[in-house]
């Protein structure tokens, strides 16, 4: 009845934080908490080795053109890194597909340590945003240390974190060290091209009348029909080398070229700040197969 308890209590702190934007500000998440929180700029949290840890991010400050409510949920916008990835693995995945589809930041404490995780935004103003994770198990009590320990395996260690060991008698915890890949030969086809044109495309627009109105669901919008279509395009082999019958020289040339037309326009009293990159294969691609080395567990590249 207590454990029952206690999972219900569990629950209910996890979902508050998500509804009502409770930050895991510089104060060590709690046990009830480590379930999930919310991305806090500059912030710090506390997990165990071997535990997950998922973090929802929303734009509470409208810095995107798109977040027409301030719990937009932003996580896809950045691309997100660990400044160790001994101590911290960082990726993305879904807050609780059995509720909603909220994206979220997953952490996984690898190993012992500190490791900060960034989120940056590949093109745009917006500045990157930051989070320290420790990663560490409580510290021995008085009376733990004087416990002559009897070990039990409560998390097995695998080849993507530590594991950890418990003692029977007083509870105090010690890692397991990780385990080392283990690498077996493995054949993958992939489809290769000659060639891919480099495209970067003019998305800005002059924002005059009329405006569309449009909803997605949630909120009602002003969209502006005048949109810029304006391209400049390269293209290049695999090897990065651009071809002759490339519309610029160069990249360099092609963003010049975008620059130029940029100035006019803006020069004219039109906003055509933005724009976007996008690579497309050119020509008939072939299959390669080629052997590869791959761990058995986790997949991981040799």
């Amino acid at each position: 009845m207590k454990n029952l308890l206690k999972t219900f209590i569990t629950t209910i702190l996890t979902a508050a934080i998500v509804i009502t934007g409770i930050s895991t500000t510089t104060t060590t998440v709690t046990a009830a908490t480590t379930k999930g929180g919310e991305f806090k700029n500059g912030g710090t949290v506390t997990i165990k080795p071997g535990d997950t840890m998922k973090l929802t991010v929303t734009d509470t400050n409208n810095l995107f053109w798109y977040s027409y409510a301030n719990d937009y949920d932003i996580v896809c916008q950045y691309k997100w890194s660990s400044s160790d990835t001994s101590v911290i693995k960082v990726g993305t995945d879904f807050y609780d597909e059995t509720v909603d589809y909220t994206e979220c930041v997953s952490i996984i404490g690898v190993g012992p340590g500190t490791a900060t995780i960034t989120g940056k935004v590949s093109d745009g103003p917006q500045p990157d945003i930051t989070m320290t994770v420790n990663v560490s198990l409580p510290k021995a009590t008085a009376k733990q240390k004087k416990c002559k320990h009897a070990w039990k395996t409560t998390k097995k260690a695998t080849c993507e974190r530590v594991g950890i060991k418990t003692c029977k008698k007083c509870k105090y915890q010690k890692t397991l060290a990780k385990k080392a890949h283990k690498y077996i030969d493995k054949k993958v086809t992939t489809v290769e091209y000659d060639y891919s044109i480099v495209t970067i495309k003019c998305t800005g627009h002059d924002c005059t009348e009329p405006h569309e109105v449009v909803t997605n669901g949630y909120a009602v919008h002003e969209v502006c029909n005048n949109k810029c279509h304006f391209t400049v395009t390269v293209t290049m082999d695999k090897d990065g080398k651009v071809t002759p019958n490339s519309e610029y020289p160069s990249i360099d040339a092609a963003f010049d070229g975008l620059a130029d037309h940029q100035i006019a326009e803006m020069s004219a009293g039109h906003d055509h700040g933005a724009y976007g990159i996008y690579e497309y294969p050119y020509g008939e691609g072939h299959a390669v197969t080629k052997t590869v080395q791959t761990c058995k567990w986790c997949g991981t590249k040799k």
